[in-house]
């Protein structure tokens, strides 16, 4: 038989193949469904667990990645044995713990930490060290804690003047374009031999409050949570955990302040 364009049918006896064997039952009911249809069934695709998404770990990013760490020796890293130890500190910084903690987080970015602490120095040699340490470094987030030397020789009548060093170094890195936290001194162990008076401490912290609220620096707040138990037999300097514990804090500042969203 002819259809019309001189093409000719396939007989249905020429179509046909026997089904492999076993397979009887199953080609007897594609059968029927396709009949019933009007179409072909074709087999359900089984998804491999190749194909199902893994999901992809996303890596932090931080919007600030150059740090300047400026003070004396608490920003040096000079440390001093804990009290019921009483063996050899350990010459550890903070900048140093910081540093390792911000590249474990941020891993696909290079944070630049320049520790430009100096033991002994007063603020009112700091003020005058600062500007070409701002030079050389080019941060872009200043870290100040500074002038514990010059309130425990000068006495409270200082602690204005002092203050206001510490204000000229913020202002002076808000003006080269870069953020500024202002930290207050951790706590001194009355009784030791480098301790100053904790109420003179006390207040000299009150005053670099008021300096980072007039410059809108962000305050790290060491007084408060640095333990005493972190501070180490001469009563000023911290222990090897009292750094690390300053560096956690200003960790979870920088992150709160800088980390990017996903």
């Amino acid at each position: 038989m002819w259809l019309r364009g001189g093409l000719s049918t396939v007989s249905a006896a020429a179509s046909w193949r026997r089904p492999a064997p076993g397979g009887a039952i199953l080609f007897a009911v594609a059968s029927l469904l396709s009949a019933c249809s009007g179409s072909p069934v074709a087999p359900t695709p089984v998804q491999s667990s190749r194909d199902t998404p893994v999901p992809v770990a996303i890596v932090p990013r931080i919007a600030r990645t150059r740090y300047l760490a400026f003070g004396d020796s608490l920003t040096g890293g000079t440390t001093s044995p804990a009290v019921t130890t009483m063996g050899a500190g350990l010459p550890s910084s903070y900048p140093f713990k910081l540093q390792a903690m911000l590249a474990g987080r941020y891993r696909d970015q290079a944070i630049e930490m320049f520790n430009e602490g100096k033991g002994g120095e007063a603020a009112e040699d700091g003020v005058l060290r600062f500007p070409g340490v701002m030079q050389a470094d080019a941060p872009e987030v200043v870290i100040l804690l500074h002038g514990v030397n010059d309130v425990s020789f000068y006495g409270a009548r200082s602690i204005p003047r002092i203050a206001g060093y510490v204000q000229s170094m913020a202002r002076d890195a808000r003006q080269r374009g870069a953020d500024v936290l202002i930290c207050t001194e951790p706590p001194h162990r009355a009784g030791g031999s480098r301790a100053a008076d904790p109420a003179l401490i006390a207040a000299y912290n009150r005053a670099l409050r008021d300096v980072a609220v007039a410059e809108g620096a962000q305050l790290v707040d060491f007084e408060t949570t640095v333990d005493l138990s972190l501070i180490g037999a001469d009563g000023l300097h911290p222990t090897e955990d009292g750094y690390v514990r300053m560096a956690q804090i200003l960790f979870d500042a920088l992150r709160q302040r800088y980390e990017l969203a996903p």
